[in-house]
């Protein structure tokens, strides 16, 4: 048997990152109910033209030539800059052999190099399971990590039934896929400003932050390269002032999941129904272009009683729970 060896993979070079990919891609998806993995080519594409704001580092554990684990590392340049969000997968059939424990050691070694002592994983088990008890849980709490943000992971079968959701007179819902119309772009990067400030995070290291056009801007360029993208948007009627979004992704080489992402209405536009019309008019323009889809899928903090509600009357049903754990600077 070889020892088992770390190694920062090039995402240029596409045989050593296959290799990556299949070992990272079967150990996120193993034993799972309803995993949703990114794509080889979504990867691909973040990782071979990586983000003004933010790096992901494919790290591959071999064991000879051959691929026995894999971990994506991410950081952020402008904020959180004490964290370090790890994933580490190891195939079923090569795990409890140390290629979970050597891409951890690479992981911390690395975080020390950028000098960040926080990081952050997330596991997902099923409903009703302690995190503890799940083989990446007993993983991470040997390794000091502690739960400290829960959301469920709801699915359900595409298309989405129709919904009746009347949008009160006082608002009007607009709808595009793909970049940011120009002039919505202002009123979307302020909504995804109070995203960032509104949205559960538990006890968790995270900063709120200020999202420009710019920033939108290179967003959408990043993400049409891989995905194709549908966003509803609701304006007040009289002053056209934003008041909620909602955004989905499918990804272009995995069409069969769908990713129902952000969700927002502003606090005082809340109670007219707005959550569930910005959903029901998304998944209308939807409809036509995403023949391929069968299962979207959607994460919602435990603690968010409204989008809950939301969520099951679209029918959705929870496949999974996400654990947000973290391990802050001993």
């Amino acid at each position: 048997m070889s020892a088992i060896t770390v190694h920062e993979v090039d995402p240029h070079d596409d045989a050593a990152f296959r290799a990556w990919y299949a070992a990272f891609h079967d150990g996120v998806t193993a034993g799972r109910t309803a995993p949703l993995c990114e794509s080889y080519d979504a990867l691909a594409a973040s990782l071979r033209n990586p983000s003004s704001r933010k790096r992901r580092v494919a790290v591959a554990a071999r064991e000879g030539a051959v691929a026995v684990g894999g971990m994506l590392l991410e950081y952020h340049l402008e904020h959180d800059l004490d964290v370090v969000d790890v994933e580490i997968a190891v195939p079923e059939p090569q795990r409890r052999r140390g290629a979970g424990g050597s891409l951890w050691d690479h992981a911390t070694a690395r975080a020390a190099e950028l000098g960040r002592g926080t990081f952050c994983v997330e596991l997902n088990v099923p409903a009703g399971r302690p995190w503890q008890d799940a083989p990446g849980g007993r993983f991470a709490a040997s390794r000091g990590f502690t739960s400290e943000h829960v959301e469920d992971h709801y699915a359900r079968a595409w298309p989405v039934p129709h919904v009746p959701a009347a949008t009160d007179p006082a608002y009007e819902l607009l709808t595009w896929t793909g970049a940011t119309p120009e002039e919505h772009l202002e009123a979307y990067a302020a909504m995804q400003t109070a995203m960032s400030a509104d949205v559960p995070t538990g006890n968790l290291t995270r900063e709120a932050r200020t999202i420009t056009v710019d920033q939108i801007r290179e967003s959408d360029q990043r993400l049409l390269s891989s995905y194709r993208v549908y966003v509803a948007l609701a304006v007040t009627t009289a002053q056209r002032r934003p008041a909620g979004y909602t955004l989905v992704f499918v990804d272009r080489s995995n069409p069969v999941n769908g990713l129902q992402d952000d969700t927002l209405v502003l606090q005082e536009h809340r109670g007219h129904g707005l959550g569930a019309a910005l959903k029901a008019a998304n998944y209308a323009q939807m409809s036509p272009a995403e023949s391929a889809l069968r299962r979207l899928h959607t994460w919602t903090a435990q603690s968010n009683d409204a989008m809950r509600t939301v969520n099951a009357r679209f029918g959705f049903e929870v496949a999974e729970v996400m654990h947000e754990l973290e391990r802050r600077p001993r």
